[in-house]
């Protein structure tokens, strides 16, 4: 059932416990309002349960507000007494808002302070009467926030702050100054009519400690900042947006391990290649097949605290000339049918070292002591005749980099591919796509050379779909890989597959989907090793055959049902079944 009380009203009592006992709650006040000189209210509370608890409260708010003008002044005082401990919670406020500036819509400017307290004091009872010592629980803090705002009409719009905050903590019979966090924030945007906007914020914080034997916290400082822009120009033709994004603090040390579980209840496959019955890090590798997943793995944040930089960049830009030469002649009209869209993503955590520019997020080769993480992502697609219902071709360049540094060693692994896809469109339930490309995998390990290797590859992938109704489709691929390890050339394979696959769709209600295929490859290596595991991909060298059924329904509004069955037969090997049934609902 949904609570019944405010989230807050534990809090706002006090309350340790949610006894199931008799209770009364009671309140009673009053207010006067002026139209010239504003509101004044005063409420009394009372909160009763049994003899296990007594609470009364007291509140008063002072409102005023006039040509832009505004003033709160306000608090409570709550005092509780139980069996156990009495408490003191007493939380004042005081709120002013002034217009100043007043831009060209006729708008003002608003700057401003928010104040408050809440100073919590608890004092067992022993023997029936409260003790003299504060209880570890209490808490005493006061905020200041000065402010200032642009209006939220116009093209412009600017906020920022400066806020404070004291924390006492409880020492015998009174609080002492323990920490002390400032903060300054700035926001704002820029809207130049419909083609580009600007916004980006920036946030500086800092906390200090005077009692470190009270305080369980750790100097830090801390810089956050972001900055969006984005631009359209001619009708669309050219869109470009862009992000950028820094941060500063502290994180945990990371270290990875494998645990081993039964089959099939695993993310992972692990090998006990040295015969040892221990999993190690070199012995495992994601699962190809659910059925194979033997081992999990697990995160341990170490009691280690590093302190990094972060930096994230990303960008997207789309060039189609056709948005405004859809109507065009000659050169122009053949221009028309071109268009580039790419997209670039940078992450990057390092730490503070010298030669490191921390918030320049193209600085890329950076030496492992100084490196955390580095991600890069890259793809460029150029289309031919893009989303033709007649005839299409892509030609794509993409480029995915990642290294690590764990309590291990570095870790890398790169991938970079070229690939060029046509499409043709034969009927209105006909169509074809072949795929060309070469690229290469990379894998690096500090710790395990024998993980180290750079293979690459030539890929083959002719496709035919055939759509005879809007219920069925079948479509019918073959692909061909060719792969070579450039660390030691002698580790190759060559690849053929076929495959079928078909969906049926019964009006959205159910869905039965089926696929086959016939993978054979022909593999040099020790398929033990982590190349042969990157070739074959949890098959064997020589012919195998892998297939599925899948069976998925709706049933009324919010349930769903699905059945599956995967098989598999590879050369020397066992055949291999497994199903599946899963219920879904939704509330």
């Amino acid at each position: 059932l949904n609570p019944y009380r405010p989230p807050e009203f534990s809090r706002d009592w006090n309350l340790t416990s949610a006894d199931n006992r008799t209770e009364h709650l009671g309140r009673a006040g009053f207010r006067l309002l002026s139209p010239r000189t504003g509101s004044l209210e005063y409420a009394f509370n009372g909160f009763f349960r049994d003899s296990t608890y007594t609470g009364t409260k007291h509140e008063a708010a002072y409102r005023f507000e006039r040509n832009g003008f505004e003033a709160f002044l306000g608090g409570n005082l709550l005092q509780t007494e139980t069996p156990e401990e009495n408490t003191s919670f007493f939380r004042p406020t005081l709120r002013l808002a002034i217009p100043f500036l007043r831009d060209s819509t006729g708008s003002h400017w608003t700057a401003g302070l928010h104040a408050f307290r809440e100073k919590n004091e608890r004092f067992a009872r022993s023997a029936g009467e409260p003790s003299d010592t504060l209880s570890p629980s209490s808490f005493f803090f006061d905020q200041y926030k000065l402010f200032f705002q642009s209006p939220e009409q116009g093209r412009f719009r600017l906020k920022g702050h400066w806020l404070q905050r004291i924390d006492h903590l409880p020492e015998g019979a009174a609080f002492e100054r323990a920490n002390t966090s400032d903060e300054t924030a700035l926001e704002g945007s820029w809207q130049a009519g419909k083609t580009y906007r600007l916004g980006g914020s920036l946030t500086h914080r800092r906390l200090r400690i005077h009692r470190s034997d009270l305080s369980n916290q750790d100097p830090t400082e801390t810089i956050l900042g972001r900055l969006d822009q984005s631009l359209q120009l001619a009708r669309g033709a050219l869109r470009w947006t862009s992000s950028y994004e820094i941060g500063s603090g502290q994180e945990r040390k990371v270290e990875f391990s494998y645990l081993q579980v039964p089959a099939g209840e695993g993310t992972h496959l692990w090998e006990d290649d040295n015969g040892d019955g221990k999993v190690q890090l070199d012995e495992v590798e994601v699962a190809p097949f659910q059925d194979l997943a033997n081992a999990v793995r697990v995160t341990t944040f170490t009691d280690e605290f590093i302190r990094v930089n972060n930096v994230q960049f990303n960008q997207g830009l789309l060039l189609e000339p056709k948005a405004v030469w859809y109507d065009a002649a000659g050169l122009r009209r053949v221009l028309g049918r071109f268009a580039n869209q790419s997209s670039l993503q940078i992450g990057r955590k390092v730490r503070q070292a010298e030669g490191v520019r921390p918030w320049n997020p193209f600085q890329l080769d950076i030496a492992d002591t100084a490196l955390v993480t580095a991600r890069t992502s890259f793809r460029n697609t150029l289309y031919f005749n893009r989303a033709d219902p007649r005839f299409e071709v892509q030609a794509n360049l993409s480029e995915n980099a990642e290294k690590l540094v764990l309590t291990t060693g570095f870790e890398s692994r790169a991938l970079r591919e070229y690939s060029l896809r046509p499409r043709i469109n034969w009927s209105s339930s006909l169509s074809s796509t072949l795929e060309a490309a070469l690229g290469r995998r990379e894998q690096s390990s500090r710790q395990f050379p024998s993980r180290n290797f750079s293979i690459h590859f030539l890929r083959l992938a002719p496709e035919l779909n055939w759509l005879p109704t809007p219920r069925f489709r079948t479509t019918l691929r073959y692909r061909f890989e060719r792969g070579e390890n450039r660390q030691n050339p002698s580790e190759n394979a060559t690849q053929h597959e076929l495959r079928l696959e078909s969906v049926l769709a019964q009006g959205g209600a159910s869905t039965l989907s089926s696929s086959l295929s016939w993978v054979g490859i022909r593999f040099s290596g020790d398929p033990g090793s982590p190349v042969g595991f990157a070739f074959l991909n949890g098959l064997r060298n020589g012919g195998n055959f892998i297939w599925n059924l899948a069976y998925n329904r709706q049933v009324g509004s919010n349930l769903q049902i699905g059945f599956s069955y995967e098989g598999r037969k590879s050369a020397g090997s066992r055949f291999v079944h497994v199903g599946r049934a899963q219920v879904g609902a939704t509330f």
